[in-house]
């Protein structure tokens, strides 16, 4: 569950909240699958459709999040590069 949080704390930092948030739909959906897989619990179709509202939802809510003005792979690339530029002028 840590490993999930420190995940979550990564994504916050590189995409917009609105896009990061749905993901936490999928704790619900996959404790549903693992409660009927691990535990044999029955799944009722008022669950199962819960289930696929939250799919949906995120979903929805991913193709519609707003586009990041930014990439931060360009920040990166760009530290990276002058880094090695003013290595590069000191020899």
């Amino acid at each position: 569950m840590a490993i999930g949080e420190v995940g979550n704390f990564l994504a916050y930092g590189m995409a917009p909240a609105s896009l990061v948030s749905p993901l936490g739909a999928v704790a619900v959906v996959s404790n549903a699958v693992l409660s009927r897989v691990v535990l044999k619990e029955d799944l009722s179709y008022r669950k199962i459709a819960g289930v696929v509202v939250a799919i949906g939802g995120s979903i929805l809510i991913a193709v519609s999040a707003p586009k990041p003005q930014n990439d931060p792979s360009d920040t990166v690339d760009q530290t990276d590069t002058e880094a090695a530029e003013a290595i590069y002028d000191s020899l």
